[in-house]
């Protein structure tokens, strides 16, 4: 298979630079190349030309560009944690009190339920058709008796095919499979796309499996880019993009047929067996989806139980009870209906308590490279950090060990330790409100306690929070008695979707032993009406020096 000469570059050009072609950026905005390495005593140093610079003065440092092979997988879906925090995974199952995903750089990741903010799919990207053959091809139109096992469709017989219309048919989108790459003696295995320009035919077919050296394609339309692609064994991933413009088509992210023209609506899809003999080939899946809006992840009318909203935006409420590569299974009103993936715009799972862990050391927010250009980002606090792999310390999902191939970039926050005050949603106000994690008051205060065995160089309260606005009812903070800065100083207009306040304390503020945290809504004489707050989480942000 040929070597992209852009990654050669890149790989040279870091060779050059040091061990590894990495930067930082400074807080002026000036940029030096350098290495970056966590000492014993777990804080970072940063070495541009045989000199130190101390990391207090930068503000990011970014990883040499690479470009690890996308990961075979057959729907990314992204997990919003809040905060600016989202995992893309492939959701492999659900159970009562996690969710399960395959990413780009863990085999298995569990997500607690009560702290995912809500599922969306991958942005840009909405399905209008998938299988993952789990259960068979009833989704098909078939010939020859081709048979779907252990999630994967086998064709093993001349003649034999499956197909599916798509109405409508599809102007703009992305088609994808997974299958079982081979050079064999005489079977073939070819994806037809049949398009419709003007009215007339224009089929692209891909012979994905057959007995030539290299992936074969043919259509009316010349190639402005062939790539010939050899053959590998094992799964690979064919990836077919189009619009009106244009049709490119990818074998695990390289380019096998680039065209500029569009090569018109996608109406039908095959795949087709010929050949002699008893060789065998398999798909795994099937993908289509069509090219949409970048949506942010919408409010959910009701945060008290799970729910699906459809394509159309309808919110169906119930308990989500099982997902994995076919769908999801939402029970509500006494029924159980599977739902699947194309079905499924977005999900949302119930609000509750989330546990939450002290971290120490180096705070980051870590930005990874994942599949089809997209990123994950996560905040916590950096364990261990080598030439191979970075550990980081999450206060929700634990441990967390990331390929250094898949770092683009770490964004310095402070040294010192984040302890958990209470990670449970509460209600601060007087009356009922729908849209709120617990929909009934708790009243107008919240008072909390916490260990702190050392006191800090400096630090902040921070409250994770909904429904804050800059006017309205005060949302007073105190600590250890201290009254510190409203909330309402640092929001703007008061909205559903959850924000993060930092408020800082005073040296004053700060006590060795138990310190209690109090968060008031000040509700003067003659108030007729009290702004709701939908309070989800507090922590303390102690920060030590370097």
């Amino acid at each position: 298979m040929p070597t992209r000469p852009c990654v050669v570059l890149a790989v040279l050009v870091g060779a050059a630079l040091n061990a590894t072609g990495d930067e930082a950026v400074r807080g002026d905005g000036s940029r030096v190349a350098g290495r970056l390495t966590l000492t014993d005593t777990g804080r970072f140093t940063f070495t541009a030309a045989d000199r130190s610079e101390s990391v207090a003065r930068l503000d990011q440092f970014q990883f040499a560009p690479k470009a690890p092979p996308d990961p075979p997988a057959a729907l990314w879906h992204q997990v919003h944690l809040g905060r600016g925090e989202v995992v893309r995974g492939e959701i492999r199952r659900l159970d009562d009190h996690h969710l399960h995903l395959r990413t780009a750089w863990a085999d298995t990741l569990a997500v607690p339920r009560a702290a995912i903010e809500g599922v969306t799919f991958a942005p840009g990207w909405r399905p209008v058709f998938f299988d993952s053959f789990d259960a068979g091809l009833a989704s098909w139109t078939t010939a020859g008796n081709p048979r779907a096992a252990g999630g994967q469709t086998v064709f093993d017989k001349d003649g034999q095919a499956v197909e599916v219309s798509l109405k409508p048919p599809v102007a703009a989108g992305r088609v994808g499979t997974t299958f079982r790459s081979a050079t064999t003696t005489a079977r073939r295995l070819t994806l037809e796309l049949e398009f419709v320009d003007g009215g007339q035919r224009a089929p692209v077919c891909v012979e994905l499996i057959g007995p030539g050296e290299h992936y074969a394609i043919t259509s009316q339309a010349k190639p402005d880019h062939e790539g010939r692609l050899r053959r590998a064994v094992g799964a690979r991933r064919l990836t077919a993009e189009f619009d009106r413009d244009r049709l490119q088509v990818f074998v695990d992210g390289w380019v096998l047929w680039s065209q500029e023209s569009g090569p018109g609506l996608l109406r039908t899809i095959k795949l087709v067996a010929a050949g002699a003999g008893t060789e065998s080939a398999a798909v795994d899946d099937v993908l289509v989806a069509d090219a949409g809006p970048v949506l942010r992840p919408r409010d959910w009318a009701d945060l008290t139980r799970d729910a699906v909203r459809s394509r159309d935006g309808d919110e169906t409420f119930g308990a989500l009870t099982a997902a994995g590569p076919g769908g999801v299974t939402l029970q509500a009103q006494g029924h159980k209906a599977h739902i699947a993936w194309p079905a499924a715009a977005e999900l949302g799972f119930r609000r509750g308590p989330v546990s939450e862990r002290m971290t120490a050391g180096e705070h980051v927010r870590v930005v990874i490279r994942t599949a089809d250009g997209g990123r994950d980002v996560l905040d916590g606090a950096v364990k261990t950090f080598d030439e191979t792999s970075l550990v980081l310390a999450h206060a929700t999902l634990g441990d967390l060990k990331i390929p250094r191939d898949r770092l683009e970039e770490l964004r310095f926050r402070f040294f010192g330790r984040t302890l958990p005050v209470d990670a449970a949603p509460h209600h601060l106000g007087a009356r009922p409100a729908f849209g709120f994690a617990i929909p009934k008051p708790e009243g107008l205060r919240l008072v909390k306690s916490v260990a702190v065995e050392m006191a800090p160089l400096s630090g902040f309260v921070v409250v994770d929070a909904a429904r804050v606005g800059a006017k309205g009812t005060p949302v007073e903070m105190l600590l250890n008695g201290e009254r510190l800065q409203e909330l309402n100083q640092f929001a703007d207009r008061p909205g559903a979707d959850v924000k993060t306040y930092r408020v800082p304390v005073p040296a004053a503020a700060w006590r060795i032993g138990d310190s209690e945290v109090v968060i008031r809504l000040r509700a003067d004489a003659g108030d007729r009406q009290v702004n709701s707050v939908d309070v989800r989480a507090v922590r303390l942000e102690l920060h030590d020096k370097r």
